[in-house]
């Protein structure tokens, strides 16, 4: 009976070492800002810039010509996203 009432205090000044032995690595997070583009935006206008903060989205609109409406030109949209 006596043994099974040092067993929890035995178990636990085994694994006492270990407690305090382990630590949790921290991953930097980056403060750079993420950029995705589309493959459409990156064939008309190349690499997008890359933002300081948050999430951003390159994307591509196609807008008629004023001087030939059955003509379109792409046009940059930028979307933001403080995340």
């Amino acid at each position: 009976m006596k043994f099974y009432a040092v067993l929890p205090a035995a178990v636990f000044l085994l694994f006492l070492p270990f407690l305090f032995s382990c630590e949790q690595q921290e991953t930097p997070v980056s403060d750079s800002g993420r950029v995705e583009a589309t493959q459409a935006y990156v064939h008309n206008f190349g690499e997008p810039p890359q933002g300081k903060k948050g999430r951003a989205f390159a994307r591509v609109a196609y807008l008629p010509l004023r001087d030939d409406p059955q003509k379109l030109r792409a046009f940059p949209v930028y979307l933001f996203s403080e995340g």
